[in-house]
């Protein structure tokens, strides 16, 4: 995914998939040259058995840090301050599919070992594939299939977990820790 034109260079920043996956040129241009060179720098990140240089990443999907959401979390009222959610945009009356708020994975430049860290959540495990979000987007009738969000998909959540991490995104230099930004919008019937 990174390796394509348009993603690891020449970002066209008025295109409708950057407004939606990366925000507003007017709001992100201060950074566009530190986004780019993030997505740049993931582009190197390959996965092989041998490697010049050693760069572990831990994949993993118990939870060690408790970060996953669990029954008693989706409670909105007594929200887990340790949970982090990735938004779903996915309709959530679709099969199989976790409901909006549910956790799919984080990232820590430390598992407690030396070592980056990945953990999947039982959400993750219930998105899409990259196949079938394709198939289900594009299926879609006009103009509902022209949001991304319908094509939220496993690999674009290890893509974003990939951000996280400083040896995927040379950070904190060149380039500075991505952060996720939590986003709240109330409709004008107060519903959020």
């Amino acid at each position: 995914m990174s390796n394509t034109e348009g993603v690891h260079a020449n970002i066209n920043w008025n295109e409708a998939a950057a407004l939606e996956f990366l925000g507003a040129p007017g709001i992100n241009q201060p950074t566009q040259s530190q986004i780019q060179a993030v997505f740049a720098n993931i582009a190197t990140v390959i996965y092989s058995y041998v490697e010049p240089v050693e760069h572990h990443i831990h994949v993993r999907c118990d939870d060690p840090e408790k970060r996953c959401s669990s029954p008693a979390d989706d409670d909105p009222c007594n929200p887990n301050p340790k949970r982090i959610t990735l938004t779903n945009r996915s309709p959530p009356a679709t099969p199989g599919v976790p409901k909006l708020g549910a956790s799919f994975a984080y990232a820590n430049n430390d598992g407690g070992d030396g070592y980056a860290m990945i953990n999947f959540c039982d959400g993750f495990l219930r998105q899409r594939s990259l196949t079938n979000a394709i198939a289900y987007g594009t299926g879609l009738p006009v103009p509902t299939k022209f949001s991304l969000g319908n094509f939220d998909n496993r690999a674009v959540t290890f893509f974003h977990e990939l951000t996280h991490l400083d040896l995927a995104a040379n950070s904190p230099a060149p380039n500075p820790r991505v952060s996720d930004l939590m986003i709240q919008v109330t409709d004008d019937l107060g519903r959020t």
